[in-house]
């Protein structure tokens, strides 16, 4: 079983990331807690997605 169906997205998170395990296909995050950083930014260029997990797309 693949971590994408081990969860049901409950966070409502939206998240366009097609490639990462947590991608529900409907634009949603499944990932049970989502860790964003880094400590510091200005904007939200400046922070990323430290959940993100590569999936392995074929």
């Amino acid at each position: 079983m693949n971590e994408k169906t081990n969860y049901q997205h409950q966070n409502h998170i939206n998240c366009t990331v097609e490639n990462c395990v947590y991608h529900s296909g409907q634009h949603t995050c499944t990932a049970k807690t989502v860790d964003v950083g880094p400590q510091s930014a200005c904007c939200c260029q400046d922070t990323v997605c430290a959940t993100f997990k590569k999936a392995d797309i074929r």
